[in-house]
């Protein structure tokens, strides 16, 4: 019993050096890297990570299973009337009052995720099912 609360004590100890799923070792160059490789795979279509999927850190660095991501490559974008309005965008969750408190703190809206995922897209989450709905329009393929 002893030896056991000993390994919990030290793995609660050791938890504070594991590295955070917002680890700043992947630079935003690489979560770019990431989602330009999907990009070339969807073509001109364009690819939409709901949320709660592990894939969203993957493709974001962002930590928060209220992330959605809609990755719209360049070659879908040039098909609508005003290309530069079609970029890939995050969608983030609101600020809440209690964020940090009672939970780790999450990336939310009107955060700054520019510099750590190289997204320089942001909206609210609640504007991701209209968003989709408009994207629909410039391609045949979600």
């Amino acid at each position: 019993m002893r030896r056991w609360l000993m390994l919990m004590v030290a793995a609660v100890s050791l938890a504070g050096l594991v590295p955070s799923a917002q680890d700043q070792r992947y630079t935003a160059d690489d979560f770019r890297e990431k989602r330009d490789r999907l990009a070339s795979l969807v073509g001109d279509g364009v690819a939409v990570l709901p949320p709660a999927r592990s894939e969203n850190f993957f493709f974001t660095g962002l930590d928060n299973r209220e992330v959605a991501l809609v990755l719209i490559p360049a070659a879908a974008a040039a098909k609508a009337p005003e290309p530069e309005m079609w970029k890939t965008t995050a969608y983030l969750p609101p600020k809440s009052p209690r964020a940090g408190v009672w939970d780790d703190r999450r990336v939310a809206m009107g955060d700054d995720i520019r510099e750590a995922t190289g997204i320089d897209n942001t909206a609210p989450a609640g504007r991701l099912m209209a968003d989709i709905a408009r994207v629909a329009a410039i391609t045949d393929t979600l």
